[in-house]
């Protein structure tokens, strides 16, 4: 409900249609690496629109492909953003590094039986015809990957801001010759040039914080290989992706953090569903919930468990968010993945501590740290 929407958490853009309804096959944890073309016919369930030629023309002009691609007369890139209707295309069908129960079983089971660097298919699967190419893995991507950016987007970039009116070359000399010799050289701190520079506004209001998540939601596939080749702490770049240069900071992975929360939303808010309570009343509920509460900071573990049941009993009868379900529990989250304003008083809360009334778009927040 309430994480932060950043431009650069997108996993369809590297999973697509291919996502899996369910895990099978293989083992959970297995890794593959890929490049994939996805092809769909009118009348499939995923297919837009534009999309005229029926089952069977697609599927000799996947065949056609196939042989094109082993001819070498088309590179896998560029047949790609050519003909693939998933949005891997944009980095030229490279799908990164990926486990078993991540994707379709069809896909996965073709996979497994696949020679590396050889071009395979047209494969029919549920979710339309697949050419894939598996590929070795050199070196497997960590579980969790912890990022700080400043985008400079240009004209025709993929999501590129309205108001963004600079050419590509403009865009790689402001980053080039511009922003990081001024990072560099200590003239503006990188949470500064975020805030200043960087076309992705929801993470420039963070100082760049793109948060610690799996590497499969940030950006694209390629962005996340260019990364992880760097060193910790160091600032990179220019690093170039569909939606323009990025200026990266890769950070040490976090400790996961844990609260509770019981929101309280009013006429207006975001999500208010129908809801006729004035902002008024909603912030007076919350401090009269919270006042019913015993703080618990530096407690015993009874005091703890005490604190966490009487939390959880107001959090389902008063919280308007579906987590009031299970005593209003968030779960381990990181920071980067909740609203500002919500996350920044998690981490000033200790474990037991209550935070309240916090105002956010949703509506009145009492907080619980947990963990």
């Amino acid at each position: 409900m309430m994480r932060a929407a950043t431009l650069f958490f997108l996993p369809l853009l590297l999973l697509g249609p291919l996502l899996a309804q369910s895990p099978g096959g293989t083992p959970k944890e297995r890794r593959y690496c890929a490049r994939q073309i996805l092809m769909l016919w009118k009348g499939h369930p995923h297919s837009p629109s534009k999309i005229t030629a029926d089952k069977e023309a697609v599927r000799n002009e996947a065949r056609d492909l196939v042989k094109k691609l082993r001819a070498t007369e088309i590179s896998f890139a560029d047949a790609a953003k050519q003909y693939s209707q998933c949005p891997s295309r944009l980095d030229g069908g490279y799908l990164g590094q990926f486990r078993a129960n991540e994707y379709h079983p069809d896909f996965i089971a073709a996979l497994e039986g696949a020679r590396y660097q050889t071009v395979i298919g047209p494969i029919e699967t549920s979710v339309g015809f697949v050419i894939f190419e598996r590929l070795p893995i050199e070196k497997p991507w960590p579980d969790l990957l912890n990022l700080k950016h400043i985008l400079i987007s240009y004209r025709g970039a993929f999501a590129a801001p309205a108001g963004v009116k600079r050419t590509k070359d403009e865009a790689l000399r402001l980053v080039a010759n511009l922003i990081i010799p001024k990072i560099k050289t200590n003239k503006i701190s990188f949470a500064d040039a975020a805030k200043t520079y960087s076309d992705d506004k929801r993470s420039g209001a963070r100082g760049g914080r793109l948060g610690t998540n799996n590497p499969s939601q940030f950006v694209c596939s390629s962005f996340v290989d260019r990364v992880l080749a760097q060193s910790i702490g160091e600032v990179h770049g220019p690093i170039e992706s569909p939606f323009g240069f990025h200026i990266v900071v890769r950070l040490e992975v976090e400790k996961p953090l844990r609260a509770a929360h019981i929101l309280i939303p009013y006429a207006g808010a975001s999500q208010a569903g129908k809801t006729t309570r004035t902002e008024a009343e909603a912030k007076k509920l919350a401090q009269s919930l919270l006042e019913q509460l015993t703080p618990a900071k530096g407690g015993s573990k009874q005091e703890l468990a005490k604190l966490h049941e009487a939390f959880a009993a107001l959090a389902r009868k008063h919280s308007s968010c579906p987590t009031g379900k299970s005593g209003g529990d968030l779960g381990e989250f990181r920071s980067g993945s909740w609203v500002k304003a919500f996350e920044e008083e998690v981490l000033r809360a200790e474990v037991g501590e209550l935070r309240g009334p916090v105002r956010t778009r949703f509506g009145y927040h009492l907080i619980l740290r947990t963990q």
